[in-house]
């Protein structure tokens, strides 16, 4: 099984960012639906710094970006969810992606993995 993670109210170590500009304000307007839930926690105010943290570099273009990481089935067999949940924790940072992020409409460099 594929292991697929996304950021809620905290930043992860992503080796995918996808271009949000133009669902950006349907997250929002989805996000309003859970009152009681912001009310306890600022989840809005997480995913619109997150959103403007993983736009990444400038020159893409993107005014918000989602962030993603992704594990196929045979890493997360030889892989432990402890180290995982670990991994980059407690030293402040927040690394690059390990991915390339290629803008939509351009081509895929040669071992992309198909995804922009």
């Amino acid at each position: 099984m594929d292991r697929r993670a996304y950021e809620v109210a905290a930043p992860l170590r992503p080796n995918l960012l996808v271009a949000a500009d133009e669902a950006w304000e349907c997250k929002r307007r989805a996000g309003r639906c859970y009152a009681g839930q912001i009310a306890i926690r600022p989840y809005d105010e997480f995913a619109e710094a997150l959103g403007t943290l993983r736009r990444s570099d400038p020159r893409m273009g993107w005014r918000k970006a989602e962030a993603l990481h992704l594990d196929d089935a045979r890493r997360v067999a030889f892989e432990s969810a402890s180290r995982w949940a670990n991994e980059g924790r407690g030293r402040g940072e927040v690394p690059a992606p390990t991915t390339r992020v290629t803008p939509p409409g351009s081509s895929s460099p040669p071992g992309d993995r198909g995804v922009t």
